[in-house]
């Protein structure tokens, strides 16, 4: 989480850590599970978060991180609508394209599985964020191996 704050991303803040209790405090991110809200978003508000997703998940790839379980129920949707990531007990550092495939793939999953949301449509919003952060270059491949990764057995394709 530390790492993600270091790489721009809006992750809460950790407060303390207690090695003997094994726990963490962090700060506090008012708003609401991006799962929740993102179906009642009109157009224009659905376009500008899922754009600005795309761009933190961006940040996060940049820094060599990847999230691991990248979900609409892992992101915070401030009353501005702006999109805190949260939940990075399965990060790990990776600059690998299949790593970062995974995390889009992921993301994309959550969106056709538990949204009413065009998945084709908030596919290419994100992407475009994506791009604006990475360039074209470096997230087309990532880009690429999400739809490699969607193409196997176990996954399903999206309509």
């Amino acid at each position: 989480m530390s790492d993600a704050k270091k790489a721009g991303v809006r992750a809460p803040s950790i407060l303390e850590v207690d090695l003997e209790a094994f726990s963490i405090a962090m700060s506090y991110v008012e708003g609401d599970v991006a799962r929740i809200r993102l179906d009642s978003m009109s157009d224009n508000e659905s376009r500008e978060t899922l754009t600005e997703i795309g761009r933190q998940i961006g940040a996060l790839h940049e820094f060599g991180l990847v999230h691991g379980d990248m979900t609409t129920s892992n992101i915070i949707l401030s009353k501005d609508t702006l999109p805190f990531i949260l939940d990075f007990g399965m990060s790990a550092h990776s600059t690998d394209a299949e790593d970062r495939g995974t995390d889009l793939h992921l993301l994309q999953r959550s969106i056709f599985t538990s949204h009413t949301l065009d998945a084709k449509r908030s596919e290419r919003i994100i992407h475009q964020g994506y791009i604006e952060r990475l360039g074209n270059r470096q997230a087309g491949l990532s880009i690429r191996k999400q739809r490699e990764i969607a193409r196997r057995g176990r996954y399903f394709a999206i309509r």
